[in-house]
């Protein structure tokens, strides 16, 4: 029986840990939602010209690509890790190499779906600084956070909330 108990407690205690370090406000995006405001990116970006646009894997994977089908711009993806998964605590940037069909050069379109810290936007801006041929370098997201390290030149939503996007509907507990 005290064992039991002990182990109830413990559980407990890691509700509570879970329960505190859940963020104030949570904004659930739907598949809709989410369609709407690449829609609203997308004609914000209308008037420039990118010679390349990276992704920025998992999350701009899929803005990335709707916005290199609507402008003609030649598609290059990035992985980026920077949470431990099914956690909301930060861990050190980790990067992939670039996935291109050929090397990447002149403007660069940065795609992401959120900049939430800045530290993967900064850690990718300071891999492409190193490659000779990029001439620009922009950025562009769905969400961006008013304390974000980088301020996004393309952005549709400024917010504090918790993001859930649909295709992180296991993100942590209680989504």
């Amino acid at each position: 029986p005290r064992t039991t108990c002990l182990a109830g407690y413990k559980n407990l205690i890691k509700l509570k840990d879970i329960v505190t370090n859940m963020p104030d406000k949570i904004k659930r995006v739907s598949w809709e939602d989410l369609e709407q405001l690449n829609k609203i990116l997308i004609k914000k970006l209308k008037k420039e010209k990118f010679d390349y646009l990276l992704c920025i894997g998992s999350g701009g994977l899929i803005l990335g690509k709707l916005i290199s089908d609507s402008k003609g711009i030649p598609l290059a993806a990035i992985i980026a890790e920077s949470y431990e998964k099914g956690e909301q605590k930060k861990k050190g940037v980790q990067l992939s190499n670039i996935a291109s069909v050929n090397p990447i050069y002149g403007r660069i379109l940065i795609v992401d779906d959120l900049a939430d810290s800045g530290d993967t936007l900064l850690k990718v801006i300071d891999h492409l600084k190193k490659l000779k041929m990029i001439t620009e370098i922009k950025i562009a997201v769905t969400f961006t956070k008013p304390w974000s390290k980088v301020k996004p030149h393309f952005f549709v939503e400024e917010t504090e909330a918790w993001i859930i996007f649909p295709y992180k509907k296991t993100e942590f507990v209680g989504s």
